[in-house]
């Protein structure tokens, strides 16, 4: 009798913990991250932070008359209104609603650009790294497959070797990037001006090499202009013949970016490593 209450005792807690275990599976993910909790941007300007979590998200602001703000996939969306002034622009899960970020917004009547110098890893053959000049950072995508085309508007640039993207075209499955990119005639970023919206070059589905492979898939041949690659040799020649700044519109339209390559080399002399300097941000008037 002992020995069949133990049995019927052990698996009591055994359906238990199973149990237990499999409602925890279905529990929502809990915590996120935000690219960016404190922002200074100029009137009239629209900038994306990014969302790293595993569920849904909401954003509502402290002051509707100075910034607005809404969701999109997994970025928040914030709009600076004609006035100057702060709000906080509360971010929450909506799944655990107790889970909140805030980010503090500052609304100036110009912002001034600044200038950065960035390196980022575009070694792999096969997924692309996402960059966005709001954070000033590599940023993560719902998709990063070299075939994948992500959702989203919290990223600009993109590489996969010395393939680019920019969040315009076919490179966002949702239609809604509105980016491109124009290399200028010059080779001074004082010298470089922003030209008229139909100036620029979107993303279109092309063929790609970057291994051994021919892979069918979004990239803009504009912005592939910013590294030479010589087949006739192998290995392949890399070298950045071209030291023209390029304008690239920003996923929202309206911001911009002036950039100039560097190098494709990391100090271990490895490649693809894209180097970059960037003024940002510009804001047509």
């Amino acid at each position: 009798m002992k020995l069949k209450s133990y049995f019927t005792a052990a698996l009591f807690v055994c359906l238990t913990l199973g149990l237990a275990t499999s409602c925890k599976e279905k529990d929502p993910a809990k915590g996120f991250t935000l690219s960016k909790e404190e922002l200074t941007i100029g009137v009239g300007q629209n900038v994306y932070v990014d969302i790293t979590g595993n569920s849904t998200y909401s954003a509502t602001s402290s002051n509707e008359e100075i910034v607005s703000v809404m969701v999109s996939g997994k970025s928040v969306f914030i709009k600076a209104k004609d006035k100057t002034g702060e709000a906080v622009v509360k971010v929450t899960d909506t799944k655990n609603t107790s889970d909140t970020k805030n980010i503090k917004v500052t609304v100036q009547k110009e912002v001034k650009p600044q200038k950065f110098t960035v390196q980022i890893d575009a070694s792999s053959q096969k997924k692309w790294t996402y960059f966005s000049f709001a954070t000033g950072k590599q940023v993560t995508v719902d998709n990063d497959g070299i075939k994948d085309v992500p959702k989203g508007l919290g990223w600009d640039i993109a590489f996969c070797r010395f393939y680019t993207r920019t969040n315009s075209g076919d490179s966002n499955s949702d239609k809604n990037g509105k980016g491109g990119v124009v290399m200028s005639e010059v080779k001074s970023m004082e010298q470089a001006q922003i030209p008229e919206d139909d100036k620029f070059v979107t993303d279109e589905i092309g063929q790609l090499t970057p291994s051994m492979q021919v892979i069918v898939t979004s990239h803009n041949k504009e912005l592939q202009k910013w590294l030479d690659l010589d087949l006739n040799q192998m290995p392949p020649v890399y070298s950045i013949k071209n030291k023209n700044v390029f304008i690239i519109r920003c996923a929202d339209g309206k911001t911009y970016a002036k950039v100039k390559f560097l190098g494709f080399e990391n100090d271990e002399a490895k490649i693809i490593y894209p180097k970059f300097e960037y003024e940002y941000p510009f804001v047509r008037k």
